[in-house]
């Protein structure tokens, strides 16, 4: 099927596509108007007048599907004199041109809709795109893996005509991770469970909000009287409820942590790491080394003590491209850590020196953040419920501690070629910085800075800022031009 005359041929998408354009469009028109719908519903056997309803929610669907068949009759992908071609649209057309030789990452989706079809998403990568808007909706798997393969290996460096070629034997993959339902099991019990709870409170909120309009005033009073009912109940209640909530969170958390990581590999595939996995939609990354610009990995308090991690690998592109492309990776043993490192750049096994942030960063954190906000919640408390007002000074010692905690574990260490910066306040978050990806460096100095000869130092790179606050003038300028005489002295592209 890697031949290039299969894919001169202008072709549609698989069957497929079309179904789930289809249920995108219906998902997209139920998500618009589904209180209009709840109104009908809740509304019929009160007035009887539904006529007008069922004529919007006829428009609407006409509005919505045509687009969608449209979409589809008229979209068309080959590859043509080493470019891939997408063309789309019927009145307003829309041809995306791709050369071969700078696509970085072809990356492969599996919804659930398609595994039932065999199908696949495809999109693909090239250095500076803005949107990652080059993608088929739905291809056969096989077909997609085929097209996968032809264009990576068409955007191989070329050979030179005439010069001596060498035989090359193809690297094969290598699993360096794969984690097992014990590993979900403890990433899920030592995940963020007050996230998982916020979840559900903004869902809550938000579900609130749209029905509160709509459905009658009853439901809008028990909900306005909740709280009330809740401070007159027992304690055992609000233990009960409590408990119930944590139950909830864990298992939220579970789902949450199966869902992404069930099936979960990384691979080692030459140019990159393959990263795919998922337990209804599974997704097949390719993260070209070079398109890495800079590594992260944090663990909570739990997740320290079991040596668990959640690797980022931060790669360049704008900030959708960015979020399509940075994976975070459940590291479950201490060991894989540096063999997923070693690419992009591995710390010398040598002592380093370590330098720290000046105390001055407390003082001024709480000087110009802890007592404004401890002073301004203590005065809504006070016209709120005057004789709990003295609740708000717990905050300043929150602030205090939080802050003294950022100054205390805050370090970095500097060699010839990178920057490591390890942070955090219980837990651990550890910056890994090739000087060689850094495109601006910026030394920024707030007026008591400039009284007190200290700086913050920003790198700027393709996929986000790092930052060195609150050290000495003297090495921020130092550190500064000695990275931007490394970049320039390089002969190593930052991608």
């Amino acid at each position: 099927m890697n031949n290039n005359k299969l894919w001169q041929e202008p072709q549609r998408q698989s069957a497929a596509a079309l179904i789930i354009i289809l249920y995108k469009a219906v998902w997209q028109m139920l998500r618009t108007i589904w209180p209009i719908l709840l109104l009908w519903v809740w509304r019929k056997s009160a007035t009887g007048d539904t006529e007008r309803y069922q004529w919007m929610a006829l428009g609407i669907s006409v509005l919505v599907l045509v687009p969608a068949v449209l979409r589809f009759i008229f979209f068309r992908f080959y590859i043509q004199n080493g470019q891939l071609i997408i063309k789309q649209g019927a009145i307003n057309k829309k041809i995306i041109t791709l050369p071969l030789d700078k696509i970085q990452a072809v990356h492969i989706e599996q919804s659930f809709l398609l595994r039932l079809f065999n199908a696949a998403k495809i999109s693909f990568d090239t250095p500076g795109s803005e949107k990652m808007e080059a993608r088929i909706d739905a291809i056969s798997m096989e077909k997609a893996a085929a097209l996968r393969a032809f264009i990576l290996d068409q955007s191989a460096p070329a050979t030179v005509t005439g010069e001596p070629q060498e035989t090359t034997v193809p690297i094969p993959e290598r699993v360096v991770l794969q984690p097992g339902l014990k590993d979900l099991l403890k990433l899920s019990i030592t995940n963020n469970h007050f996230e998982a709870l916020g979840l559900l409170f903004g869902f809550a909120l938000s579900l609130y909000d749209n029905v509160r309009d709509i459905v009658s005033n009853q439901l809008t009073q028990w909900f306005e009287q909740l709280p009330d009912e809740m401070a007159q109940s027992s304690a055992v209640f609000i233990i009960s409820l409590l408990l119930l909530l944590a139950i909830v969170a864990v298992f939220i958390s579970t789902v949450r942590i199966f869902l992404q990581y069930f099936n979960y590999k990384v691979t080692e595939a030459g140019k990159g790491w393959k990263i795919g996995g998922g337990l209804i939609s599974t997704q097949q990354r390719l993260v070209p080394f070079t398109k890495i610009q800079f590594l992260s990995w944090r663990a909570n308090w739990l997740r320290k003590k079991i040596n668990f991690f959640i690797l980022h690998l931060n790669a360049a592109g704008a900030e959708d491209v960015k979020k399509k492309m940075q994976v975070s990776i459940p590291i479950t043993s201490a060991s894989i850590l540096p063999v997923i490192a070693r690419p992009y750049y591995q710390m010398p096994d040598t002592q380093l020196t370590s330098y720290g942030i000046q105390k001055a960063f407390v003082y001024r954190r709480i000087l110009m953040v802890a007592i404004p906000v401890t002073v301004a919640v203590c005065v809504l408390l006070y016209f709120a419920l005057t004789e709990f007002f003295w609740l708000g000074l717990l905050l300043l010692p929150y602030f205090i501690f939080n802050y003294w905690l950022v100054y205390k574990k805050f370090e970095f260490k500097l060699t010839a070629e990178a920057l490591q910066i390890n942070k955090g306040k219980f837990g651990v978050h550890t910056i890994l910085l090739k000087w060689i990806k850094v495109q601006q460096v910026q030394v920024q100095q707030s007026l008591y800075q400039q009284q007190h000869q200290l700086a913050t130092l920003y790198f700027i790179t393709a996929a986000g800022n790092v930052v060195l606050p609150y050290i000495t003038l003297q090495e921020a300028l130092a550190i500064k031009n000695y990275v931007l005489y490394k970049v320039e002295s390089s002969n190593e592209g930052w991608l």
